[in-house]
């Protein structure tokens, strides 16, 4: 599929660019921004709230979230790692994220979660 890209590119023509595409597109949209779907987006301030540590359920989140609101992403390998580490007066998260191509070429991609 040829879609418009967010970055750089003017079209995406790979589905590793197309599955990167979505998940930032859904990573970074907060749940009733979309209009037409309430539940789209991801909300990652209930776990920076948190007086312990989340990893694990952060971890399964986002599998759940890339199952539920992707395509080309959902239909790949993947691999999602969790981080935290404690800053000043917060609390932060590092999550990346490896999809794996048809060749099992790796491609990473890093979100960082904070309050």
């Amino acid at each position: 599929m040829v879609d418009l890209a967010l970055t750089d590119n003017l079209f995406t023509e790979s589905v590793i660019e197309e599955a990167i595409q979505e998940l930032d597109i859904l990573f970074n949209t907060v749940p009733t921004e979309l209009i037409g779907d309430t539940t789209y987006g991801s909300n990652f301030l209930q776990f920076l709230w948190s007086l312990t540590p989340m990893e694990e359920s952060i971890t399964r989140y986002i599998y759940e979230r890339i199952a539920g609101y992707t395509v080309y992403a959902a239909s790949l390998k993947k691999e999602v790692n969790v981080t935290k580490y404690d800053d000043v007066n917060e609390t932060v998260y590092v999550v990346e994220i490896t999809l794996f191509d048809e060749n099992d070429k790796e491609y990473h991609k890093e979100y960082t979660l904070r309050g």
